[in-house]
């Protein structure tokens, strides 16, 4: 399976690579055209971010998985995550043609941990829906407390109008190194990081899904 992680990553990674060298040498060769030369800056400059960031997740990921991933804990309002996520995401989201319904259904969601992580994982939830939902889609976000079923614990769920995932493929996308047959998936890693994450935090993620209607991921963690 490791093997199979590896070849994966090495794909993915070369992907933006060789985007970011054709431009390059497209530029080199002809940077008179302001047109090409602006849309080959913006190709090279989100391909730099987009290999940037699998490049941190990496990273993130051998730390979790070697123990030193060290949580800066501190008191915080989920909310102002949250929102602040959502505010951050929109305009990508816009780009695709995707708009958030976004829904607070709490009064107090403070918790203790490390906000910077839990924002990390808001990020990858969210984009995650983005990448699997449909043009001129909504992705429904919505954060509650749990309720009879966890008292003193607060959830927030992402949900998307997507392809859904595989009955097969389900019991596995929280697994290390897993990747799912659609041509969408990414490293296979990022939802085993966010598990990793919110466990951390005395959490847990939880993912619900059917084919051809839609996937939601829900993270419950406890309040402080």
């Amino acid at each position: 399976v490791k093997n199979e992680f590896i070849s994966s990553v090495s794909h993915e990674l070369r992907t933006p690579l060789t985007a970011i060298n054709g431009w390059a040498e497209t530029l080199m060769a002809d940077g008179t055209d302001p047109e090409l030369q602006a849309r080959g800056l913006e190709i090279i400059r989100d391909e730099s971010r987009r290999l940037g960031n699998m490049v941190e997740e990496l990273l993130d990921f051998s730390r979790a998985e070697s123990g030193r991933m060290v949580l800066n804990n501190t008191l915080f309002d989920l909310n102002d995550q949250l929102e602040d996520t959502i505010f951050m995401m929109e305009q990508r989201l816009s780009q695709d043609g995707i708009h958030i319904v976004y829904t607070d259904a709490t009064e107090d969601a403070y918790i203790r941990g490390d906000s910077q992580r839990i924002r990390q994982v808001l990020v990858n939830l969210i984009d995650n829906a983005r990448k699997f939902s449909p043009p001129n889609s909504s992705i429904d976000v919505t954060i509650e407390a749990c309720g009879a079923e966890a008292p003193d614990h607060v959830a927030v769920t992402v949900r998307d109008r997507g392809c859904g995932i595989d009955e097969e493929d389900l019991p596995h996308v929280r697994e290390k190194f897993y990747k799912g047959k659609s041509d969408r998936a990414g490293s296979g890693i990022g939802l085993a990081l966010c598990d990793e994450i919110i466990a951390l935090h005395g959490g847990v993620l939880i993912i619900e899904s059917a084919p051809g209607v839609g996937t939601a991921v829900t993270v419950r963690l406890p309040l402080a």
